[in-house]
């Protein structure tokens, strides 16, 4: 393909067949982007030229002292110089790889000793610390006093036998430190008492103070999705009812999950 460019007007005294090859040869430059095997001559900055050696579409710098690799016109993709030429897999299998223990580094996920979350047990030996993967355990409820549930209307019961007074499903297993107030109404006695499922846990509370009586206590083995529960009865049959407010759970972690009315 044609490389020659004129930059010269034609003279008045030139012959008009001569001034048409020069334009006809500007043309053909332009339209093929200067193809050829070199650099074309006299080169100026923004310049196009399609390497025919390499198939490289090339452009000049605007300081005209080089030409910067643009396109690969053989594989029809782009030259990422900075990265030699193109990202493959294997640089970024390469990269991405688990450092040794206690070095900071991109880890990859996966069940070796190094990796990300999965099969990095705490290793509580002298000078390494545990690992910092989410795991279902850490995320285990502890006894404390942040309010995580709240179930404060006022339930009556007027039963002689156990009956469910108050429920809520915890979210996750653990240890939770358990709050509720207690009272009867009449001259009755009543007995209050934490159940997980239908079943007692708790240590049983009784009273025949008209005056709501405030017990706390810290059960442990909850399982995600029990039922927490408030039981109750009155001893003395046909007595004015017995009532539970105020069931409150609590946990070391400082977060709301829901209120329950």
């Amino acid at each position: 393909m044609a490389q020659d460019f004129t930059d010269s007007r034609p003279s008045w005294g030139s012959r008009v067949d001569e001034d048409v090859a020069i334009i006809e040869k500007n043309f053909a430059a332009l339209k093929s982007l200067f193809s050829g095997a070199s650099a074309p001559a006299s080169p100026v900055a923004g310049m196009w030229w399609y390497d025919t050696t390499t198939h490289i579409l090339k452009l000049r710098n605007k300081d005209n002292n080089a030409w910067l690799s643009v396109w690969d016109l053989a594989n029809n993709k782009p030259v990422i110089t900075n990265l030699s030429n193109e990202i493959t897999a294997a640089m970024i299998s390469s990269a991405l790889k688990s450092p040794a223990a206690n070095v900071e580094g991109l880890r990859k996920l996966g069940t070796g000793a190094t990796d990300a979350c999965a099969g990095n047990d705490a290793r509580l030996t002298s000078g390494v610390p545990p690992d910092a993967s989410v795991t279902q355990p850490k995320l285990a409820y502890t006894a404390g006093d942040n309010l995580i549930i709240a179930n404060d209307a006022q339930a009556e019961a007027v039963s002689t036998s156990w009956g469910k007074m108050k429920e809520t499903v915890v979210v996750r297993g653990g240890t939770l430190r358990i709050r509720f107030e207690g009272n009867t109404q009449g001259g009755g006695v009543g007995h209050f008492a934490v159940f997980r499922n239908g079943t007692k846990v708790g240590t049983e509370r009784v009273t025949s103070a008209v005056n709501p009586t405030t017990w706390t206590e810290d059960i442990g083995n909850w399982t995600a999705n029990d039922s927490c529960q408030i039981y109750g009865y009155n001893e003395v049959g046909g007595q004015q009812p017995i009532q539970v407010r105020n069931f409150r759970l609590y946990s070391g972690y400082a977060q709301a999950e829901y209120v329950v009315a």
